[in-house]
């Protein structure tokens, strides 16, 4: 069932149902991150099966005819024991990318909490006006 921050970004009521993942993201076999991810049941086929999810969550949603265009970025310093599992130092700090994700037609159909391990990942940020 889906969580209140999950209902609130990805437009759901209160019995509605996500599939939500927990992962580790690696480059190199380093582990550089963790997210949290959640898709509204409902942009998926209702023969879907859970037990198919490899890889890349954006190409799940699109070998379903659901093509994120855009997303919507909070980013935060965190810290605490509670994130991430495995060979991470425990005082970690993170660069945590709350995200959610909008087809063309602003629908929401991916939100993201991931956990970047501070030196292990950089970023780069273009703003235009």
């Amino acid at each position: 069932t889906a969580t209140p921050d999950e209902q609130q970004h990805l437009l759901l009521g209160e019995d509605d149902r996500v599939v939500a993942t927990e992962r580790a993201l690696l480059a190199n076999g380093v582990t550089v991150a963790f997210s949290h991810d959640s898709i509204p049941l409902a942009v998926l086929p209702n023969d879907f099966a859970i037990d198919t999810i490899t890889g890349s969550l954006f190409g799940l949603l699109e070998s379903h005819g659901v093509v994120p265009r855009t997303a919507v970025t909070t980013i935060h310093a965190a810290t605490g024991p509670g994130i991430g599992w495995g060979d991470v130092p425990e005082d970690s700090v993170y660069s945590l990318l709350k995200q959610t994700h909008y087809t063309v037609t602003g629908q929401p159909v991916l939100r993201s909490w991931t956990y970047f391990i501070e030196g292990r990942f950089q970023f780069s940020i273009l703003r235009t006006r």
